[in-house]
């Protein structure tokens, strides 16, 4: 997995969040230990604020991030792309007469993401990648990948790199894109995919 980039300034503002509940947390909980005078051992550490942060951003950059409620109150303007994907990709290479069968595993988090894309002849796996959420009407990925061949792969297939840019419906259950690949092919292609049920 690699970071990604997002136009949301979430990335501000929850860790800023994230702090100020990490502060009012460990002042509670010493609090009330002073209210019952307890001591803890000294091996044992009320909770600290970069500990509680820790765990708090944790916590949220692996799960909280994907709770709709905070879509709806606007905190998160993420999309949450994990899962697979199945659907096709068609090339100039060939005058986008062969429609190929492909599938896409998006594994996610909410700072970082891995995009892996297989065919019959190949897989591509993403370098670098960036998320557009300012679009009243889609999303949109943009990503870098490194393409390598299998052993069935026609011999003007070579290992290349790309980039692709892929339209997110809202409801994030399709997306469709193009694609832009290495100087020995005819470059560009069309993406299509449905999200796996």
């Amino acid at each position: 997995m690699h970071p990604y980039a997002i136009d949301s300034n979430e990335r501000i503002v929850i860790p800023l969040y994230l702090a100020i509940l990490s502060v009012l947390l460990a002042l509670f909980s010493q609090a009330t230990l002073d209210s019952y005078n307890l001591t803890l051992p000294w091996w044992v550490e009320a909770p600290s604020v970069f500990a509680l942060y820790g765990l708090f951003y944790t916590v949220f950059d692996k799960y909280f991030w994907r709770f709709e409620f905070l879509k709806k109150v606007g905190a998160v303007r993420t999309p949450n792309l994990n899962g697979n994907w199945r659907g096709t990709l068609t090339s100039e290479y060939d005058d986008f007469k062969n429609v190929k069968k492909a599938n896409i595993k998006i594994i996610q988090t909410w700072t970082n993401i891995s995009i892996v894309l297989t065919t019959e002849s190949s897989s591509s796996c993403s370098l670098v990648a960036g998320i557009e959420t300012k679009n009243p009407e889609q999303n949109t990925l943009s990503y870098q990948y490194l393409n390598e061949p299998n052993s069935r792969a026609e011999t003007t297939l070579h290992m290349h790199r790309g980039t692709a840019t892929l339209n997110i419906q809202l409801d994030e259950k399709k997306f469709a894109g193009n694609y832009y690949s290495g100087r020995d092919r005819k470059n560009t292609g069309e993406l299509l995919f449905e999200r796996e049920k």
